[in-house]
């Protein structure tokens, strides 16, 4: 069962401040909340909510009322461990292509395990690299004609080894061979788009050029066609890129999506259509809600950021997190963003059962998951080369 109690009254003992929502959350007969706990919740509470206001859908929705998982600070599996193994290396002091990468790379991975790499000091190139993290060739070239790119925002493959690029607000696909299929214009800068088990794809934006698009998630077909906005969100925004607006999304079985926010602890599990099926979320005191951050992310101080999520093929939830360094307790003396100023938090979440099963902490600049077993991680080597490191990122227990 659960109550609501508006903010500022007294309620009853076992309650919870949802500060998101601005009310009080009493879980009756789900054990109660020990008073005076500073930073996450000891216990997770698994609440079946049967008043949807919590998570806003509009009264008399014809749906079933969404799961709430408030995800405990306290790791569930003591024996399991996240482990990152590094697959390859890409640029760095070693590489003759060095000055061909810098903190915007973006990278794809094909089913042969071969590389690819956008080249921010050659627009419109694509670099690729074999699975020994050789440069092996590159296609493209800058302009605005067919198979032309400018500034690419993000690159995936999809099954068939076909290239994705999203390149602002042009959307460009590339055969297995490499050749041009075709380019597509979006009505908006796309940020990091998934692809769902049905072949359509979920865009969003977080720019303010996009308008009312901002924030929002809109479903293309295979060909990319717009179909359909599934979760409209229009805000107004406080600056070219609001971080605010940013939605981070990954593929869910079965065919459904994750979405998180990168201002506050909070996934949403949606169906093709949007509808909430699920919600998990945390009350931590190391990542308070805030709101717009500065596009240059250079003013102090530095706040902590869910970057990316992802499914496993167990169907564990991964969420990214970019925090402080811990010696440097949110402030910025570097001229490079996020170099040397930012550890990143990985944690595996069962969502069948709302348990955290690891957390771990890595003293470097984890960017964003490419599939569903290995991220990308960037770093400046002393030389001042910037060098791009894949992982392969496991859950291991009996450790």
């Amino acid at each position: 069962m659960v109550c609501l109690y508006p903010v500022g009254e007294n309620p009853p003992d076992g309650v919870i401040r949802d500060e998101r929502n601005e009310m009080e959350v009493c879980l009756e007969g789900q054990g109660r909340v020990c008073s005076g706990v500073t930073g996450c919740r000891r216990k997770a509470m698994i609440v079946g909510v049967t008043l949807s206001v919590i998570l806003g859908i509009r009264p008399g929705a014809a749906q079933e009322p969404p799961s709430v998982f408030l995800i405990a600070d306290t790791v569930a599996c003591e024996d399991c461990r996240i482990d990152l193994t590094r697959v390859v290396s890409l640029g760095g002091s070693e590489e003759s292509d060095t000055l061909s990468l810098d903190a915007s790379s973006r990278v794809a991975v094909d089913s042969n395990g071969r590389f690819a790499l956008s080249s921010p000091f050659e627009p419109g190139r694509v670099l690729i690299y074999d699975k020994d993290g050789t440069l092996v060739g590159g296609f493209g070239s800058r302009g605005e004609g067919p198979g032309e790119m400018q500034a690419i925002q993000w690159m995936t493959y999809s099954p068939g080894d076909t290239l994705h690029v999203f390149d602002r607000s042009r959307w460009v696909v590339f055969s297995p061979g490499e050749e041009h299929v075709r380019t597509t214009n979006v009505p908006f800068r796309v940020f990091r788009p998934i692809r769902l088990d049905s072949g359509d794809w979920v865009l969003t934006s977080p720019y303010l050029a996009a308008g009312r698009n901002a924030g929002s998630l809109q479903i293309f077909s295979e060909d990319g066609y717009p179909a359909r906005t599934i979760s409209e969100e229009p805000k107004e925004l406080l600056g070219p890129f609001d971080d605010s607006a940013v939605r981070h999304l990954s593929p869910a079985s079965p065919g459904m999506l994750w979405v998180g926010q990168a201002t506050q602890y909070v996934v949403e599990k949606r169906t093709a259509t949007g509808e909430v099926v699920q919600k998990l979320w945390k009350d931590c005191s190391w990542f308070p809600r805030h709101e717009y951050l500065p596009l240059t992310r250079m003013e102090p101080p530095i706040r902590p950021t869910m970057g990316a999520i992802r499914e496993d093929a167990y169907g564990r939830l991964w969420v990214l997190i970019w925090v402080p360094e811990e010696e440097e307790q949110g402030s910025r003396t570097s001229d490079v963003p996020g170099q040397d100023l930012r550890d990143t938090i990985l944690e595996v979440i069962d969502p069948t059962t709302g348990r955290l099963l690891a957390h771990r902490r890595f003293d470097e600049w984890l960017l964003e998951f490419v599939n569903e077993e290995m991220l990308v991680g960037r770093r400046v080597e002393t030389g001042g080369e910037w060098a791009v490191d894949i992982y392969r990122f496991t859950l291991r227990s009996g450790v």
